[in-house]
């Protein structure tokens, strides 16, 4: 690494250099009239001139340079009179201010340029002298105005583009990403709280295993934890069981005198077999010893795992303690595999989000926004004091007066744009005759702000809030059906969406659930009901039947309305939410609330509808139904009832006296929902409003036949089945979960007579139930199946389907179903009279019943995880003879009434909603904006302020070749300000002109040529050295995944600036705005007289910095030196790649540096401070943070260590820049510059830096940002689930997978074909491993190769990779480990001789063309046997023996698992075969599957055959018994 030093130079060499310049309406002129000048008081015949300048650049901060001037004449006051150029030098200091660029030189180093806008200056006179003093304030002009405009103004930035054309999605602001920010948050918070009771069961056997056991009971004895969750397997997890020691383990005899001693002695009693006891009189940590030792870690004990508590206590406590830490490290590795699964589930699910919401984007959106709004405001000005505007109004100037007439009554003003007056001694909008209300002018842009601001709100920040308490939108959070128990909330935010589900939604609770509790549909249970939390049984507090409670309905539809959220509503257009106000006031108008009736203008009663309605849908419905009028906005000066009848209304449309345009008819507001871009258009004829079939949810709403007074269910299998139990978003779910799922209705130990299951039944779970009642219960679903009363869940559901092509919606359903084309309703004829293809068609028939064959179709096994609950109740309506009915709102009979009872609830819960919203909103914007009498004046004074600070930014540099700035323009009359504005700070993504740059991806020397202005992210560590490992070397900072909080809640006073640094803070970055110096990272020629030009080039630069503040105990041993560096480390460091300066305040010749401290600091943690304190406090290395986004990265209080360094004057030196303290014992080594101070005066320059330690060696650099390309990786090394092993599921082709068909030999079932496990951690093995055991069986060496393929290599398919080596060795190994070693053990101590026979003749297998891809022996995950024989009959026999040995290990370890063991024989060219099949995983579900295959097929009948999930032990006692019994066929 070149490492700058100083060099001998000559004193004459050494001066500094100070000027100013400012660019007044494009001209550049010097205060002096010169180009040049040295500091001074003043010059001869000038008078004027800079006595002193403070300069300091810090990080998180603005850089503030303040600037003394001495005016002897007042030239800045009165005018440049008295100087020989006779410059005016008060026009520099008029407001608004000019552009300055300020250069600087000190004594070494290059001069540098920065560009400067004047903040604020005051002017004193020094009585003494009798000279003037003006103080100066100045700031960076690119990166300033960050500090002046509030963060809340941006809610306007996205209205404002769109009034100028820009499109909803071009037009996105930082509101969009917090939005997105907060779905993450939930998506998140949804993903780990999966893994909360796995990670409470490890974390609790860490820190107190007494206690895990005992008091929290969150393990258990004999408890085995696999490391799956959600049906997930977290990769790198090592299986856990604790054993169970109760029986004779922990105590022996001398441990029960002894303890029962102890407690005669305290007056206790002593229970042998209490733990709780046991701990009360034990030492606790010797407790914890000990019972973590009997903790199995991958299915392997410890050293003192059959040890007494007494035995264990004699050892020594260190190899007591050593044994626990064993166990403890094991368990915290796991930690970490479980917290890297989550990392990895959580970029899985919202990887897209999170590209939305990395440093980068939200920097940049930010920027956009930002300069946008600063874009519009500086147009406003502009274009009000353009020449346009001022030939309008008739002046040429806003301050010139001289054309006025004497008449004239326009005041004087402050300022040319966003002019003020004075009035009644405040300052306010000069409104009269300056032209500011005029389109485009100031005025007018306040206006249009401030409804943009009001809309911002109203959508994004009150939306914001609200959504961070509340759950996700998808959610559904009541379903109106069991059936969408699954299914997302249907509701969207828009007024399509939220009509078209109210309107369909309504005739699937009133027609088919007629309830408020979709588990108790219509007066479901004779009588049983759930009343205040409790199931009653035939002794309803309620009325029994409850179509006829009105309450009922009300209920449902309250609940319904929950799905329809304040997020929601937000988020709907203002438009749109103006035309669902008026679709809900008209309901709520409309129709009484029992449902009986219309009402009319007054609210009354109208008594209309008795005579009115039908019982015959073949009909239209009553016209008079159709154009009832509702008055929506009363006449000025009428009442409500001059129109309280339809005849009076109609009458005042003909007199005129009341507009038609403010009545709405039943026709207009179901034609306007119905005929538009709905899915209940194909079902629902607007001349009718009836209908037999509905499509709400994704799912099909259809009574299949005309069965009397029946109640329907839906049956659930595999993945649905297992997602249903989990689905919990009806009222009454938690009180049928458990216990009660087994419960059913009336008298629940009898179940012959009745039925009717409430909640879940799980037919699956009888299997292995002898009893009667699950007898019963199978049989009861098998009674259902065959009355056609259950209804197949995925059948109902048709994601995706063409519901315009009527045609097709007949052939999937099976049915020859006709929609007339003509548009008119769907008659009773046109229906068939069955609907069997919703059905579910399959009995189940367990093994263990003797049910007759007669009665049996099909053959489920409990493994598929089968369940089913009630779906809804066809019930015949008296007055409706017509049958099949879910939609009728304007018939006969009480569902139709019950129809329009949810639609008066609904819609009034609706109408509240948006009104309440509507006052939070106005509140709000009252909090943002101030009151609305005060807004226009509060804004536009601001915009004043504003515009007048920053107007010198829209104003274009004119840059020659070299880069020197020649003066500057203003795009004429303003235009284009914003637009320009906005690409300057925020556009070119992905080119060249990228305002965006990761620095570590460019040469340092190239960043002098970067865009101006530009956002660089950094990483220094990584820029300064080539890390090691694709994870580190490859970091792109700009898509580190940050923590957006600070976003969520910003208040009035929040500017941008201060969200910046908040998002900073939050997340360990620093952010420094860089004045101007294209050079700042480049220390050459830093400490040499500089005598040559300044440079030119002007770059601003934003530079973002990750601080590594990590938690190091995740990178760094123990072990670790954390003394003084060594020789080797210290070489190291400057060995780096880039450049630092060296500090050597101690060497004999240093006439550069002049003091030197070192210091420590509270609360700036770094990682060397953390080396150091961890050092001190941490023993045992396992408290690991889960990272999913940078702010989680643990930031530790603790000291840092700070230099401080006062050197010669040097313009040079920047924050970011690196220096080597060398010559100072225990604190030399490398630091950044974090602050940086310049004091100039008369011929004297001195400047300060501070910088911080960073620890750099060998063993340890620092943690990175967590980074979308690190979430990816972790991704990739931990491979998702793609599909679930139970779930039947659609292929490429569309044609659902059978589940009636089964595995073959060695096929992963269920269709499944996943990737094989990768290699990875410590079973990353290049080979497979033969245990001692298992390589005494013969021809053990096939488990090492692929037989004649030769050795193991990736297996590669027509559809691509299969498994790859690694991941075929990793199963192999796996498979010897858990199951074939134990076995070969097992075998040759029972049946030595047999063992000798015992031959392996296959295992992993090459992939051929035209094989099967499904294939376990393609993944290690199977392995073929055989006893070698001489003849046929001696084959069965041993094989069969071999199969019982098998079965008796099985019996023997019970926690040991299996997929197939299948009994094969095979006659090939007369010569027969016979082997055993075995297959197993330890990662993934094994199905305990036992099959008996004949020439490569299963031979059906078999009663040895248990297909998945079966008995797990069942073995064959004899092979005379077998052939008898017909069990082998």
């Amino acid at each position: 690494m070149p490492i700058e030093r100083p060099d001998r130079f000559d004193q004459r060499d050494l001066f500094i250099d100070v000027r100013l310049e400012a660019l007044i309406d494009g001209e550049p002129i010097d205060f002096t009239g010169r180009r040049y000048f040295s500091i001074g008081f003043f010059r001869e015949g000038i008078g004027f001139g800079i006595t002193d300048v403070k300069i300091e650049v810090n990080t998180s901060l603005q850089p503030i340079i303040e600037i003394t001037f001495m005016d002897l004449y007042g030239n800045t006051m009165f005018g440049g009179q008295y100087n020989e150029k006779n410059v005016d030098y008060s026009s520099f200091f008029r407001w608004p201010p000019p552009k300055f660029l300020f250069t600087f030189k000190g004594y070494l180093g290059r001069p540098v340029t920065w560009m400067l806008n004047l903040k604020q200056y005051d002017i004193n006179f020094i009585s003494k002298t009798g000279h003037y003093e003006l103080k100066a304030t100045f700031v960076p002009n690119q990166w300033g105005f960050f500090a002046d405009i509030p963060f809340l103004y941006l809610l306007a930035a996205k209205r404002l583009r769109m009034n100028k054309g820009k499109s909803q999605d071009e037009a996105m602001s930082i509101f969009d990403l917090i939005k997105i920010g907060k779905q993450v948050e939930i998506k998140t918070e949804e993903t780990t709280k999966k893994f909360d009771v796995i990670l409470k069961k490890i974390g609790s056997m860490q820190s107190d295993m007494v206690g895990a056991l005992t008091h929290s009971k969150l393990v258990s004895f004999g408890e085995i934890i696999i490391g799956q969750v959600g049906g997930q397997t977290i990769q790198g997890f090592k299986e856990i069981e604790i054993g169970n020691i109760m029986d004779g383990q922990i105590l022996d005899p001398v441990d029960v005198d002894r303890l029962q001693i102890a407690a005669n002695a305290t007056g206790t009693s002593f229970g042998v077999k209490s733990l709780e006891d046991i701990a009360l009189f034990s030492d606790r940590n010797l407790m914890n010893q000990f019972l973590l030792s009997k903790v199995k870690i991958d299915r392997r004990n410890g050293q003192y795992y059959y040890y007494s508590l007494e035995r264990f206590k004699a050892l020594p406590n260190n190899v007591r303690e050593a044994e626990k830490s064993r166990v403890v490290n094991e368990l915290q590795n796991n930690i970490v595999n479980i917290n890297e699964e989550i990392q990895a589930s959580v970029y899985d699910s919202t990887k897209t989000e999170l590209s939305q919401t990395t440093i980068g984007e939200v920097f940049r959106q930010i920027a956009k926004d930002t300069a946008y709004i600063m874009g519009r405001i500086l147009e406003a000005g502009f274009r009000g004091n353009s020449n346009d505007n001022k030939n309008t109004n008739g002046f040429t100037d806003r301050y010139d007066r001289r054309n006025l007439q004497q008449s004239d009554s326009r005041p004087s003003i402050i300022g040319q744009y966003y002019p003020l007056t004075e009035e009644n001694g405040s300052e306010v909008p000069a409104m009269n005759g300056f032209g500011i209300t005029d389109p485009g002018c100031e005025m007018d842009f306040v206006n249009e702000f401030i409804s943009a601001v009001i809309e911002g709100i109203a959508k994004d920040l009150m939306a914001d809030e609200q959504l961070s308490g509340a759950i996700s939108d998808d959610k559904l959070t009541a379903r109106i059906s069991n059936i969408e128990a699954l299914s997302k909330n249907p509701y969207r935010a828009n007024y399509e969406s939220i009509t078209e589900n109210i309107i369909a939604r309504s005739g699937i609770l009133a027609f088919m659930v007629r309830s408020n509790d979709c588990n108790l549909p219509g007066d479901y249970g004779n009588g049983t009901i759930v009343y205040d939390g409790e199931i009653y049984y035939g002794k309803s507090p309620l009325p029994t039947d409850q179509d006829g409670d009105v309450e009922n309905i009300v209920a449902a539809a309250r609940e319904d309305a929950k799905n329809i959220t304040d997020t929601m509503l937000g988020g709907i257009p203002s438009e749109n939410i103006l035309q669902l106000r008026s679709f809900v006031d008209f309901f709520d108008k409309l129709l009484t609330p029992n449902g009986e009736d219309f009402l009319n203008s007054e609210g009354k009663n109208a008594e209309f509808l008795e005579d009115k309605l039908t019982d015959d849908v073949t009909i239209p419905l009553d016209v008079s139904i159709l154009d009832y009028k509702v008055i929506m906005k009363l006449p000025n000066g009428s009442k409500a009832e001059d129109f309280n009848t339809q005849e009076k209304i109609n009458q005042a449309i003909a007199n005129k006296t009341l507009d038609p345009n403010d009545c709405r008819t039943v026709r207009s507001v179901f034609a306007e929902v119905i005929q538009g871009p709905s899915q209940i258009k194909n079902f629902i004829n607007i001349d009718y409003l009836s209908s037999r079939m509905l499509v709400n949810n994704g799912l099909i709403y259809a009574f299949p036949h005309n069965a009397d007074d029946e109640y329907f269910f839906v049956a659930y299998e595999g993945a649905d089945a297992r997602a249903r139990k989990e689905a919990l978003n009806a009222k009454t779910d938690y009180e049928y979960q458990n216990e009660n799922a087994e419960t059913f209705l009336g008298n629940p130990n009898n179940i012959k007579d009745n039925p009717r299951p409430t909640g879940l039944v799980e037919i699956s779970r009888y299997y292995d139930d002898k009893s009667e009642n699950a007898l019963l219960r199978v049989k009861k679903f098998n009674e259902a199946v065959t009355s056609g009363l259950v209804l197949d869940y995925r059948k109902l559901r048709l994601n995706g389907f063409d519901f315009n092509n009527h045609q097709a919606i007949g052939s999937a359903l099976g049915d020859d179903i006709l929609f007339p084309n003509n548009g008119s309703n769907i008659t009773q004829t046109q229906l068939p009279p069955s609907m069997d293809s919703l059905l579910w068609k399959k009995q189940v028939v367990p093994e263990t019943y003797n049910i007759p064959q007669e009665e049996m179709r099909f053959n489920i096994s409990a493994s598929e995880n089968l369940l089913y609950e009630v779906a809804y109740h066809k019930d015949e309506d008296d007055d409706i003879p017509v049958t099949r009915l879910v939609f009728g709102p304007f018939l006969k009979g009480t569902k139709s009434k019950n129809q329009r009872v949810f639609l008066k609830t609904i819609c009034s819960e609706i109408k509240k909603k948006i009104d309440d919203l509507a006052i939070q909103q106005q509140e709000t914007i009252s909090r943002v904006l101030g009151k609305a009498d005060e807004q226009k004046k509060i804004i536009y004074k601001q915009f004043h302020s504003l515009f007048h600070q920053w107007n010198t930014i829209a104003y274009k540099d004119n840059v020659s070749s070299e880069g020197t700035i020649n003066g500057s323009s203003l795009p004429e009359n303003g235009i284009g300000i914003a637009n320009d504005l906005e690409d300057l700070y925020g556009g070119g993504k992905g080119t060249q002109e990228d305002r965006h740059k990761d620095l570590n991806s460019i040469d340092i020397k190239e960043v002098q040529n970067l865009p101006d202005p530009t956002f660089v992210y950094d990483y220094p560590l990584q820029r300064i050295r080539e890390m090691n490992g694709p994870s580190l070397s490859t970091i792109d900072v700009r898509n580190s995944i940050i923590n957006l909080d600070p976003l969520f809640k910003p208040d009035a006073n929040t500017t941008v600036l201060n969200m910046l640094y908040n998002l900073c803070n939050k997340n360990n970055f620093l952010f420094i705005p860089i004045p101007g110096y294209a050079g700042y990272l480049n220390v050459k020629d830093v400490y040499k007289p500089y005598v040559g030009q300044a440079e030119t080039r002007i770059r601003n630069f934003f530079h973002v910095l990750f601080m590594p503040t990590p938690e190091s105990r995740s990178m760094i041993s123990n072990k670790t030196n954390t003394g003084a560096l060594t020789m080797h480390d210290s070489d190291l460091q400057r060995n780096i790649k880039g450049d630092a300066i060296s500090v050597q305040f101690g060497a004999t010749d240093n006439n550069i540096v002049k003091n030197v401290s070192v210091s420590t600091r509270d609360n700036k943690v770094t990682a060397e401070s953390i080396i150091n304190l961890q050092r001190l406090t941490d023993k045992e290395d396992h408290n690991k943070t889960v990272t999913t986004d940078c702010s989680m990265l643990n930031v530790m209080a603790g000291r840092s260590y700070v230099s401080r360094v006062d050197t010669l004057g040097n313009a040079q030196i920047y924050p970011m820049q690196f220096y080597f303290l060398e010559k100072m014992p225990l604190f030399d080594g490398l630091y950044q510059i974090m602050k940086v101070e310049h004091s100039i005066t008369p011929n004297n320059m001195n400047t300060t830096f501070e910088g911080i330690r960073m620890r750099f060696n060998s063993e340890y650099m620092s943690i990175p940002p967590i980074t979308l390309d690190g979430m990816q990786r972790l991704l990739e090394e931990r491979p998702r689930n793609t599909q679930d092993t139970d779930n039947v599921v659609a292929n490429a082709d569309g044609i659902p997978f059978d589940p009636s068909k089964q595995a073959g030999e060695g096929e992963l079932s269920d269709g499944q074909n996943v990737e094989g496990v990768r290699a990875n951690g410590t079973e990353n093995s290049q080979q497979v491993i033969l245990l001692p055991y298992i390589k005494q069986a013969q021809q053990s060496s096939r488990l090492t190769n692929m037989g004649d393929a030769g050795p193991i290599v990736d297996n590669i398919g027509p559809d691509g990779r299969i498994a790859d080596k690694g991941g075929i060795i990793q199963c192999m190994n796996h498979f010897i480990e858990d199951i074939l070693e134990p076995f070969a053990k097992y075998f040759k101590e029972r049946d030595p001789d047999l063992f000798k026979k015992w031959h392996i003749t296959s295992a992993a297998r090459k992939y051929k063309a035209g094989g099967k891809t499904t294939s376990q022996h393609l993944r290690g995950q199977a392995v073929d046997s055989s006893i070698v024989f001489s003849n046929q009959a001696e084959g069965l026999m041993n094989n069969h023996k071999l199969f019982n040995y098998i079965m008796d290990f099985y019996a023997a370890n019970p926690s040991l698992e299996y997929g197939q063991i299948l009994l094969e024989t095979k006659s090939t060219a007369g010569r027969p075969q016979i082997w055993i099949h075995w297959s197993y995983r330890r990662i993934g579900e094994n199905y305990k599957q036992r099959l008996r295959f004949v020439n490569d097929a299963k031979l059906i009948g078999a009663r040895m055959n248990t297909e998945r999930g079966g008995p797990q032990v069942n073995k064959i006692a004899s092979l005379e018994e077998a052939r008898m019994k017909n069990l082998l066929g």
